[in-house]
């Protein structure tokens, strides 16, 4: 027997059956039992919340921020098809616009230089300069449409805060 079995053996707790088993043989009538199943009945509630809340923290500590913990995080609580890549850092030039009609339409400056203060941001730098500390999740097009929040959250709870993640609508 492991000890992960052990540990679920020792949390399981049926109520009316621990009642059964303290009432003495003589007062094991129907009236009884539902007498005692009322007053024990806020025991199995609370009994009940404690185990969902520990099987929602034994999946915590069953994931990290490795690429298959997440993966694996994100298509059992929601849907399969889930892909995590990271990104290659392009070195890609940043491109400002300026209003100004004494300046260049378009300035292009390195990548890792600082941009300059007068000028807008023409391309996001999201796609444009991406870093290497950055993650593409690609997301199913369905549970993109309908629970992003939530899959933001739970990404969010288990990356690295040192990484970036960017998410992509699969076609």
């Amino acid at each position: 027997m492991s000890d992960t079995d052990l540990n679920d053996m020792i949390f399981n707790l049926d109520i009316s059956r621990w009642i059964d088993m303290m009432l003495p043989s003589f007062l094991r009538r129907p009236r009884i039992r539902a007498l005692c199943n009322a007053l024990c009945s806020p025991v199995g509630d609370i009994h009940s919340r404690f185990a969902d809340t520990r099987a929602g923290h034994l999946f915590d500590l069953a994931h990290n921020a490795q690429v298959c913990h997440l993966r694996h995080a994100l298509n059992s609580s929601f849907c399969l098809g889930f892909d995590i890549t990271d990104t290659q850092s392009s070195g890609a030039e940043w491109i400002f616009a300026f209003d100004s009609e004494y300046e260049d339409d378009a300035l292009l400056i390195p990548h890792g230089s600082h941009p300059p203060d007068q000028g807008m941001v023409v391309w996001s730098e999201q796609r444009l300069s991406l870093t290497s500390d950055s993650f593409i999740v690609t997301v199913p097009a369905t549970a993109y449409d309908n629970a992003l929040p939530a899959i933001r959250d739970m990404v969010d709870r288990f990356r690295l805060p040192s990484k970036k993640p960017l998410f992509n609508r699969s076609s």
